[in-house]
This record gives structure tokens, C-alpha cells and sequence, in this order.
């Protein structure tokens, strides 16, 4: 409160100084949350930005495994084809060399013979 000759009186004017001091407190705190704030925000925009770049580097990433799967793809398809074939040649040949066997045994069993007709006399 003010006096008649229009000073405060002590008692009021303790509280506006300690008014006062706690505003000027309040005001240092409010800047240094407003730089928390700003360096907060670019934190923020530079891993918004490294997302974005990650985003890309995986969806990069995730063509090439697939242009890479594709390929191993058709390489074990070109495989398969090539496996049937030789199992086709396999089979077809098994026939041929049975009778080759055959034929084989009937010579050697022919020889045999001679071998003990010249032995006998």
C-alpha cells in the first residue's frame, strides 16, 4: 500500500520486489524452455529427415532382395530344367546300358567257352 505521500510502505514494497524477482526468474526460465524447445524442434526435423532417408535406403534395399530373389529363382528353375533333362538321359541310358551289360556278359560268357574248349585239347 502507498502511504499519504505516495511512497509504498515497506511491507508492499518487500512484495513487489520479491514480485518482481520471481518474475524475472520466471522470464529466464521461459527463455531457456523456449532454446529447450528450438533445439527439441531441430532434433525433431533432423530425425524426421534421417526417417525419411532410412524409409528410402529400405525400400532400396527391399527391391534389390527381391530383384536378387527373383534371380536365385530363376537360377534354381533353370537348374530344375536341366536336372529333368539329365534324369530323362539318365533313364533313357539305363536301357541302353542294360542291354550293353547283356551283351557284354554274353561275349565274355562266349570267350569263356572258347577259352575252356582250347584248354580241353
Amino acid at each position: 500500500m502507498t502511504a499519504g505521500n505516495g511512497q509504498r510502505d515497506s511491507g508492499e514494497g518487500s512484495r513487489l520486489d520479491r514480485i518482481e524477482t520471481a518474475l524475472e526468474v520466471l522470464i529466464r526460465q521461459q527463455a531457456a524452455t523456449d532454446r529447450r524447445i528450438d533445439r527439441l524442434t531441430e532434433q525433431t526435423e533432423a530425425n524426421s529427415r534421417a526417417i525419411a532417408d532410412l524409409t528410402v535406403q529400405v525400400a532400396q534395399a527391399n527391391n534389390m532382395a527381391v530383384n536378387a530373389i527373383a534371380g536365385l529363382v530363376d537360377v534354381a528353375d533353370d537348374l530344375i530344367e536341366r536336372f529333368d533333362a539329365l534324369v530323362v538321359r539318365v533313364d533313357e541310358n539305363s536301357g541302353y546300358i542294360r542291354g550293353l551289360q547283356t551283351e557284354n556278359r554274353r561275349i565274355l560268357d562266349i570267350l569263356q567257352q572258347r577259352g575252356e574248349q582250347n584248354g580241353q585239347q
